[in-house]
């Protein structure tokens, strides 16, 4: 018995498991590379707090808390700011995509207008489809 196995099935086999494992891989690798770079800064600062003020062990980790957590509540602070101007600028973008839609569809003929309902038909009940 022969074992000719196609490649194209196989480079297609391959796609297919590349897309749906590398995406959780490449998030694990950031996720995992954030965490180590947190931890290098904390021993780092707290190193550094040790040397220079002579201070125990216990009292750098309580300066190096408090002062992660002064940084972690400024970094949200700017991070939430960060949002709101996003948001905004998201906004405005969706009202001028409802305005060009409206003009298209005030121009558009009978026709258009029922070719763009059976399309958005079609497509929501495919999507329907598959989803459930």
């Amino acid at each position: 018995m022969s074992t000719n196995f196609p490649k194209s099935l196989l480079s297609v086999g391959i796609g297919l498991i590349l897309m749906v494992k590398m995406p959780m891989e490449l998030l694990h690798a950031v996720v995992w590379t954030v965490q180590h770079v947190y931890m290098l800064f904390e021993f780092i600062l707290d190193e550094l707090i040790g040397h220079f003020f002579d201070a125990s062990r216990r009292t750098t980790q309580i300066a190096v808390f408090y002062l992660m957590v002064i940084l972690g509540g400024l970094t949200a602070i700017w991070l939430f700011h960060r949002i709101a101007k996003w948001c905004a600028a998201f906004t405005d973008w969706c009202r001028e995509q409802k305005r060009q839609i409206a003009w298209i569809w005030e121009t558009s003929s009978i026709l258009k207008k029922t070719q763009l309902i059976s399309g958005v038909s079609m497509g929501s009940a495919v999507l329907v489809m598959f989803a459930f």
